[in-house]
């Protein structure tokens, strides 16, 4: 759809959008991958280090369980949006028809 000199492009958007949340999904399995063969080695690492580790580890994985989250909630916008140029596209061509 152009508006102007600009052109919107809904389906390359969403695409984008899928991607980051593939890769979002990406970092989560190789966070708890390392956190895994980390554990296998853990039980002989005490003290300050691996209280670092977990710390740091958990803090990871926390940010990594709130991005696909926003990125859904930035698919849901971007379909809203989608929908209403549509929508509002739709309507003008009916009114301009109709002149």
């Amino acid at each position: 759809m152009a508006l102007g000199n600009f052109q919107i492009n809904f389906a390359a958007m969403g695409d984008t959008v899928g991607t980051a949340k593939q890769q979002a999904q990406q970092i989560t399995s190789l966070l708890e991958e390392m956190h895994s063969k980390i554990q296998a080695q853990r039980e002989h690492w005490t003290g300050s280090a691996a209280d670092e580790f977990q710390s740091t580890y958990e803090w990871c994985h926390q940010q990594a369980q709130v991005l696909p989250q926003a990125l859904d909630a930035a698919s849901q916008t971007l379909s809203t949006i989608n929908e209403g140029t549509s929508t509002t596209e739709s309507g003008n061509a009916q009114r301009f028809a109709q002149r």
